[in-house]
């Protein structure tokens, strides 16, 4: 018999609960649920979570909490940025100045004067 992944584990889960789960807990249920051996249960808790953010099956909602992409709405799966309200650092005023501090601000639409070759890109 095949052994079922971890990610694999999460959506049965998932499917089977029709509600959102915290992360932990949905760990502790995929843990049940497999065979893990104790030396990799950190780097398999590590490893489903990063596949859970790039799976477009699952989607994270708030307090990390999970649920299959299926089961929620849009609003639920998408924060209204408009209302976020940035700190005093994030404040900070950004001009082209800055750029030119680092050395950074080169100006991309002057055709490049160089004697290139096409072939060698």
């Amino acid at each position: 018999m095949a052994q079922v992944s971890t990610i694999d584990t999460a959506y049965s889960i998932l499917e089977k609960s029709k509600k959102a789960l915290p992360f932990d807990k949905l760990w502790e249920k995929v843990l049940l649920n497999t065979s893990i051996d104790e030396k990799q249960v950190k780097s398999k808790k590590v490893k489903l979570y990063s596949a859970m953010m790039l799976d477009p099956r699952f989607a994270s909602l708030k307090d990390n909490t999970w649920d299959l992409t299926e089961h929620v709405s849009y609003e639920q799966k998408h924060i209204d940025t408009s209302e976020l309200e940035l700190s005093d650092d994030d404040d900070a005023e950004f001009n082209n100045e800055d750029l030119l501090d680092e050395g950074l601000n080169d100006d991309f639409d002057k055709p490049d004067t160089a004697d290139d070759n096409e072939d060698d890109y």
